[in-house]
């Protein structure tokens, strides 16, 4: 944030709110996405919810410099962040899995292979994130070239995918390149 003035005043105010997409959503179902991220979706089957709620999803971009800062000695080259992800009502427990999809950043190269953990955090409001690895507990499939992250959940939380980049030596890379091919999961 910049800010320019004349006086220099005794405090300086900067609201800022992340954006959320708003759906009221009931037993019949639906689908909530992100105007500015497309591929950000979460689809509730119907049943899901026995009765209408108002339902957000919110969007939060992790800049690459914090990545040192969030995990010290890795390298950002090596280390890739999806979006904070925020479904809610926070802990709301719904009565069928929900579909989430996660975008996640590009690889810097084909050569490279990748994990995905999938942390979760069920804090709500402005309390202070405690992060859970739900990735052994939580199925997923990743698709689009390692690009998007697809998982069910039963409950509304906040979310989180990061992606290690590893190089891979020349019989992981002939596996990886077959197995991209067609879509990966992780059970």
């Amino acid at each position: 944030v910049r800010i320019s003035t004349q006086v220099f005043p005794k405090y300086f105010a900067i609201l800022s709110r992340v954006k959320e997409e708003v759906r009221v959503i009931g037993a019949d179902g639906g689908k909530i996405t992100v105007s500015h991220t497309p591929h950000l979706q979460v689809f509730f089957p119907s049943g899901a919810l026995q009765k209408r709620i108002k339902v957000a999803l919110q969007i939060q971009t992790v800049p690459t410099s914090m990545v040192p800062l969030i995990c010290p000695g890795k390298s950002g080259n090596s280390l890739r962040l999806s979006p904070l992800v925020a479904l809610e009502p926070r802990r709301r427990r719904f009565h069928s899995p929900v579909q989430v999809m996660v975008p996640l950043p590009k690889k810097t190269s084909s050569k490279l292979g990748r994990r995905i953990r999938l942390l979760c955090s069920l804090t709500g409001n402005t309390s202070k994130a405690n992060w859970e690895d739900v990735t052994d507990a939580t199925s997923f499939v990743v698709r689009s070239e390692d690009r998007l992250v697809i998982f069910e959940t039963k409950v509304s939380a906040l979310f989180w995918a990061v992606a290690v980049d590893e190089e891979l030596n020349n019989d992981d890379l002939k596996i990886t390149n077959r197995i991209n091919s067609e879509v990966t999961g992780h059970d």
